[in-house]
């Protein structure tokens, strides 16, 4: 394999190549017009046309890179949408979480969305053999790994090819999800799912904290077989708001989920509103396969009061 064929790919696939192949590509470029490898830097730049701190170019000393990009392998570059921001913060509506349980991630899973375009049986290149392999077909210049699902550059045939393969839960059998990390199907009993509330919003308006002040410091529980297994931040004076930081957890079809919202109070908090997934008897169940499958819920009493969608997704 060339290094100019390795310098050809973008700079996220280049970093799934062994280090011995990234010297190679790191070589090729810094070569000058006769052909010697210049290792120097000379105000700023080398002889080729590589600037250090330069996008596909190396890091400055320290691991510094031009603005927007980051050194990874030293090598700076634009992880774009590709890469999950770390949640957590609160900005302005919008809330994370503290976990009760080790299996907080502090992701924020709208990263994990996994795109839809897998290629075309049109496409030039072919997954047979090729299965997990972060190189790509030379003959389509297409991909066979986990992610091309995401990136949209996988071989035509790359669904065929390679058994389990998902890009959505509409992929997998009834008894199954997609993972989001992965891109494999898993059994409903056997995926880790995250859960989030994105959005929390009082279409009434209740003075929680007085004549004067008409809003909520709303926050919520995930309770879980009866335990208190989450607790999410506060988000301050508002009647809509949203979090990021999910729980984390294998869901079973025989425990009882349960989410109760509450309005910080420095006299004592007090009860929002509780929700739960009522069973045939009108009592409180385990999450609906349906629901997993659907990848969330919406809890609208049809009242006009409040509105609660949740999000689930399979990591």
């Amino acid at each position: 394999m060339s290094p100019a064929f390795l310098c050809s790919l973008d700079p996220v696939r280049r970093l799934a190549l062994p280090a011995l192949l990234l010297a190679a590509c790191f070589s090729e470029q810094f070569r000058g017009d006769d052909g010697v490898a210049t290792g120097g830097v000379d105000s700023g730049t080398t002889s080729g046309a590589c600037t250090p701190g330069a996008e596909t170019c190396p890091c400055l000393d320290g691991g510094v890179c031009d603005a927007g990009l980051i050194c990874a392998s030293q090598l700076c570059v634009d992880l774009g949408g590709t890469s999950r921001p770390m949640a957590g913060t609160d900005d302005g509506a919008e809330g994370g979480g503290t976990a009760k349980t080790t299996g907080d991630t502090g992701l924020d899973t709208s990263a994990g969305e996994v795109g839809s375009d897998t290629g075309t049986i049109d496409t030039p290149g072919s997954c047979i053999g090729q299965c997990g392999n972060p190189v790509p077909d030379p003959a389509g210049m297409c991909y066979c790994d986990p992610i091309c699902a995401n990136m949209g550059d996988c071989c035509g045939d790359y669904m065929l090819a390679c058994p389990g393969a998902c890009s959505s839960n509409d992929d997998c059998a009834d008894s199954e999800v997609c993972s989001a990390s992965t891109h494999e199907c898993l059994a409903l009993g056997e995926a880790t799912y995250d859960l989030v509330v994105d959005q929390w919003v009082d279409h009434t308006p209740i003075c929680w904290d007085g004549a004067i002040n008409c809003f909520a410091d709303p926050y919520y529980q995930v309770l879980y077989g009866g335990d208190i297994v989450f607790t999410s931040e506060t988000v301050a004076n508002t009647t809509n708001a949203s979090w990021t930081v999910p729980w984390s957890s294998k869901i079973s079809d025989s425990t009882v989920l349960t989410l109760a919202f509450w309005d910080e109070d420095s006299l004592g908090d007090e009860t929002i509103v509780t929700e739960c997934f009522l069973d045939e008897g009108e009592i409180c169940g385990p999450v609906p396969e349906t629901v997993l499958r659907d990848g969330g819920f919406l809890w609208d009493p049809g009242d006009g009061t409040y509105t609660v969608s949740v999000r689930i997704t399979a990591q």
